[in-house]
């Protein structure tokens, strides 16, 4: 594992731990900013990986299509395609 690779896993777990930003680098000698970089990476996999547990919508069947249509005025044979 290269130092950077290593240096930011000390920084995630420590951050998971609880500890202060400032704290974190007063321990590991390294700039503040390098802190909020790891807490901004976490923040950012947190969002996609919420995003990916959401449950996904369910797809619209046929006969919803169809009585959509029907209820906006559509005749048949505008969407006859849908029809079996």
């Amino acid at each position: 594992m290269s130092k950077m690779s290593e240096l930011s896993y000390d920084i995630e777990t420590m951050l998971s731990a609880g500890s202060h930003p400032v704290s974190i680098a007063r321990t590991l000698g390294v700039g503040l900013p390098m802190i909020y970089d790891v807490l901004e990476q976490l923040e950012c996999l947190d969002e996609e990986q919420a995003l990916a547990d959401m449950p996904q919508d369910d797809p619209v069947t046929e006969a919803e299509i169809i009585e959509m249509a029907e209820y906006y005025g559509y005749e048949s044979e505008e969407y006859s395609e849908f029809d079996r």
